[in-house]
């Protein structure tokens, strides 16, 4: 979401997308928090993994030159699906930009389960 401004009535997916990331923000300092980007992930843990599960996102960003950024979210063992949400947004996005590249994984304890990069992640 790169704006509070509403997009125009030709994109309504865009602009019911906007409301509901923009639910519950009533000043213009709370909106303008929420100006960043949103990555969901579904996961299914086919494995029956036996250590907790993690699910870990890297990324860099536009301003944040070669540094290495993370954020791990913690999952239950014996959950066979979910989806977790990554924001990258408020002060974080202002200050560093855009998400250029990015890496998502499915651990259990230290082992990659499954990943997904974007084409520029090295």
């Amino acid at each position: 979401m790169r704006s509070i401004v509403p997009a125009d009535d030709s994109t309504q997916m865009v602009r019911g997308e906007q409301q509901y990331r923009l639910r519950g923000a009533v000043t213009q300092l709370e909106r303008s928090a929420k100006i960043g980007q949103y990555y969901t992930v579904k996961w299914i843990n086919r494995g029956g993994a036996p250590a907790p599960l993690n699910i870990v996102m890297d990324y860099q960003q536009a301003a944040s030159g070669a540094k290495k950024l993370q954020i791990k979210q913690s999952l239950d063992a014996n959950e066979p699906c979910g989806d977790v949400e990554f924001r990258i947004n408020g002060e974080n996005y202002r200050r560093n930009g855009e998400v250029v590249s990015w890496r998502i994984r499915l651990m259990s304890g230290k082992r990659v389960i499954d990943e997904k990069r974007s084409y520029l992640w090295r």
